[in-house]
C-alpha cells in the first residue's frame, strides 16, 4: 500500500511575497518571514512559513539555505511535517528582497514505511527466537537416552558382577 503511494505524490512550485498564502491539497502555507542569522561555521537563510490544515493551524516551518565558510556552494534543509496519512515537504528554492520561491511536494503513505519496516523487524526477531516446543522434545529426549544409557550400563555391570549361588 505504501509503496503505491508514489504515484499520488504533488508537486508544486510557488513564488510569495511576504504575507502571501498558498493551497495545496487541504494544506494552507503563509509566508511570513525570511530571516539569517551567522553561525560559527556557516551563514543561514531561513523561511518561516505558518502551516494551517482545514483552516487550523498546524505548525511553523522553516525550510534553510546555508553557506559554509571555506565552501561556495549552498545546501538546503527541508523543512518536513510528518503525518500518518502523508508528508509534507517545503524546500526553499530561491529568495530575493521581493519573497520567496518555495518547491512543496506531498508524499503520501511515507510513514507507513518505516512502520512497515518495524513489523517485519518485530517478526523477524520473533522469527529468530528459539521454538519452546522443540527445546521441550529435545530435553524429553535427551532425558530417554540418558535413561536408556543408564539402563544398559546397568545392564553390563549386572552381568560382569559375580554370580553367587
Amino acid at each position: 500500500m505504501a509503496i503505491s503511494g508514489g504515484a499520488f505524490n504533488i508537486e508544486k512550485q510557488i513564488t510569495l511575497k511576504k504575507g502571501e498564502s498558498f493551497d495545496l491539497n487541504g494544506y494552507t502555507l503563509r509566508y511570513d518571514a525570511l530571516t539569517n542569522y551567522p553561525t560559527a561555521n556557516k551563514h543561514t537563510v531561513a523561511a518561516i512559513l505558518t502551516l494551517f490544515n482545514g483552516g487550523h493551524k498546524v505548525g511553523v516551518l522553516a525550510p534553510e539555505k546555508s553557506l559554509y565558510r571555506g565552501q561556495d556552494q549552498l545546501t538546503t534543509d527541508v523543512a518536513i511535517h510528518t503525518t500518518l496519512k502523508e508528508d509534507l515537504y517545503v524546500i526553499l528554492a530561491g529568495y530575493d528582497k521581493d519573497g520567496a520561491t518555495f518547491k512543496v511536494m506531498i508524499n503520501p503513505l511515507v510513514v507507513w514505511l518505516w512502520i512497515g519496516g518495524g513489523v517485519m523487524a518485530f517478526g523477524a526477531a520473533i522469527a529468530m527466537l528459539p521454538d519452546r516446543r522443540k527445546r521441550r522434545e529435545t530435553a524429553l529426549a535427551e532425558a530417554d537416552i540418558q535413561k536408556e544409557i543408564e539402563e544398559e550400563v546397568s545392564a553390563i555391570r549386572m552381568s560382569r558382577s559375580p554370580k553367587w549361588e
